[in-house]
Parts: C-alpha cells; structure tokens; sequence
C-alpha cells in the first residue's frame, strides 16, 4: 500500500485544497518534506476557511493567520472566505482588499455593528455571488440598500436568526435584490403578509428556504400559489414543495 508521503505532489495539492486552511496553515506542512511543498502551492489556498481556528487563540493572532494565509495564496484565485467566530475588523478588510475574485464570504459574526460595513464589503466585492450569515446582521436595511447598490452580482444570501422581519426588509427582499435566485431566511419570524410579499416580488427566484420560520401559520393554498413560480419552497424541517410540479416531499 502507497504511503501518504508518496503520492504524487498534484495528488496532495487536490487533497490538500479541501483541508481547513487552520490545519493547512499550522499542521500539514510539520508532517513531512512532500507535504510541506503541497502546502506551499497556491493553487491549494483558493479556499481559505478558518472556521476551525480554535477560540483559545488570541484574536490577534487571528488577524496574523488570515494575513499570513492570503499572502500564501494566488490572491486573485481565492474565490471562498469563511471567517471565525472572532476576528479582527482589519482581517476581513485585508481580504477584501487582496482578494478581487471574491465569489463566496461565509460570517459567523462581525466584529462591528456600524453601518459602513456592508457598503465596504460590496464596494471591493464586486464578485461576491454567494453571502452565508450565521447571525442578524445588525443594519439588515442598510445591507439590503448596500447589495442594491453595489452587490449586482450577488445571487445567493443565506441568513440565520431569531429575529422579526419588518415590513421594509420584506420589501427590501422583494424590490432591491433583482438578482437573488436563492435565498435562505432560517429561523425568522415573518408575518404572513410579509412572506408574500417577498414570495410575490422575488420572481428569480429558484430556492426560497424559510425552514423553522414563524408568523405566517400553515402553508396554504395561497402562500404555494405565490411560490408557483419558485423550483423549489423548503418551509418545515421536514416538508418541501417542487413548485414545477407542485408535488410535496420529504426531507430525509
């Protein structure tokens, strides 16, 4: 049987690009003479995921990895970002400065609650197709705004909270993002007029995802005519319908 040290160096740049890039920056390369060389070609930081970096480390120090790992990648290549639970403010503004190919930025947190960032984020991502929120993000108005103005290429938002959606937020979805094919709005708590106001004004859309959701009650006759047009409308944990053929299924 082949030993990991003897593969082929392209073989461990394939294996390797799929590795936190945590484990990729401080462990991989310690292992032997061939590993330590796939990790040093760029063509394994095109994704750069740091949502392994233990929380015991200093979050300046988490600055110094993200820093130290653009720096290693091929910089216009990096088409994924998912961000720590904490980081500098300065980290992801290195990102977005070095990085112009941005497509996908992944968010447990931000480290700043102030408007300006959303329109710093879609100003320099001009690529950004692809944003995931693990949290509300405070400004919700100001970040819808900020995607309409500067986030045309943005066809995908995905966000998870607790929160309540206004009635200007529902009509901020269904208005200012043109683009949007998928959207994920987890956990939310969304008045029924709400939810078909978004159903009614997001006409590209392909998934449209309220799985734990509240405030609209059952899912009737009405709200499935609304989402006609949607591939597919995922609203339990458990149920979804494939509005091309209005048939529902489970979701194992």
């Amino acid at each position: 049987m082949a030993k990991w040290e003897e593969l082929y160096i392209d073989c461990l740049i394939q294996v390797f690009a799929k590795v936190d890039t945590y484990g990729l920056l401080c462990f991989l390369p310690l292992v032997c003479k061939s590993w330590y060389k796939a990790c040093r070609d760029k063509s394994a930081w095109k994704i750069l995921d740091f949502q392994c970096v233990p929380e015991s480390i200093m979050i300046s120090n988490v600055t110094k990895l993200v820093r130290l790992a653009v720096d290693r990648s091929d910089k216009p290549n990096v088409t994924k970002v998912a961000l720590p639970k904490w980081f500098e403010i300065g980290a992801l503004d290195y990102i977005l400065d070095q990085c112009p190919g941005l497509k996908s930025l992944a968010l447990l947190t931000l480290p700043e609650t102030c408007r300006r960032i959303w329109y710093c984020i879609f100003r320099q991502a001009k690529n950004l197709e692809v944003l995931e929120l693990e949290f509300f993000p405070y400004h919700l108005d100001d970040m819808i705004i900020a995607i309409n103005y500067h986030g045309h290429n943005l066809i995908s938002l995905s966000i998870s909270s607790n929160h309540r959606i206004t009635k200007w937020q529902a009509s901020g979805f269904a208005n200012l993002l043109p683009n949007i094919k998928y959207l994920n709005l987890k956990g939310f708590h969304i008045k029924r007029e709400y939810l078909l106001m978004i159903l009614k004004g997001c006409t590209g859309l392909i998934v449209f995802d309220v799985t734990d959701c509240t405030g609209f009650g059952c899912v009737d006759n009405v709200i499935l005519e609304a989402a006609s047009h949607i591939d597919k409308f995922l609203f339990s944990q458990h149920r979804s319908i494939n509005t091309t053929n209005q048939s529902s299924v489970a979701i194992n």
